[in-house]
């Protein structure tokens, strides 16, 4: 819990530090378009956030546990489920965050040599919309490309960290619940049929020594 606390308030830090310099620089500059910049801001610290979410989805473990039965000793029976049927999670979403992660490896690895252009042309892009229409800011280029890049990184590692930390937990927590009922059921079902041997069991010997 400490360690989750910690992660929240260092990200909300983080975000509120980059949020107010984007806001003290548009300020400043009287070309500036406030709203523009900040939505600029959340819009990559979301784009960070999915992509942080696919690379932090916890990986369930899938495993045929045999579930336990009583020894069949002094008259005792096993009760085992009669159907035979066992229930796993289900793992689409982990699947498919494992093949887009290899992709954006793969396509990461592929394009790197055209990496550095891709974020240039994506902060001109972004610089175009921190101005008022009509006029120029020969630092708008420059502070687009900071801002692509602190806040994409932000919202990747607040991703990925809110995933292992508050997914995980969860999934483990909602597997545990639901195999509570079952577990008793069956536990219920062995204690009474060993019951049932055991009364069957005095039953008869009482009757032997009649």
């Amino acid at each position: 819990m400490e360690i989750r606390k910690q992660a929240g308030w260092g990200l909300g830090f983080a975000l509120l530090c980059g949020l107010v310099v984007v806001a003290l620089r548009q300020w400043a500059e009287p070309k500036s378009f406030i709203p523009m910049a900040l939505l600029w801001c959340f819009a990559c610290v979301a784009v960070g956030s999915i992509v942080g979410f696919i690379f932090g989805i916890p990986r369930a473990l899938q495993q045929d546990v045999p579930v336990p039965s009583l020894p069949e000793a002094n008259g005792f029976v096993s009760h085992k489920n009669p159907s035979g049927t066992r229930y796993r999670v289900n793992t689409n979403l982990e699947q498919i965050s494992d093949w887009l992660t290899k992709i954006f490896v793969g396509l990461g690895l592929v394009q790197l040599q055209t990496l550095p252009e891709r974020l240039h042309r994506a902060a001109r892009t972004i610089a175009t919309g921190l101005v008022v229409e009509g006029e120029k800011d020969a630092g708008a280029e420059p502070f687009a490309m900071a801002l692509l890049l602190y806040f994409l990184t932000l919202g990747f590692f607040g991703g990925y960290l809110l995933t292992r930390l508050y997914l995980a937990s969860a999934l483990a927590q909602a597997d545990a619940e639901t195999e509570l009922p079952a577990n008793n059921e069956r536990m219920t079902g062995t204690i009474g049929a060993n019951l049932d041997a055991t009364a069957r069991g005095v039953t008869s010997s009482i009757q032997g020594k009649e």
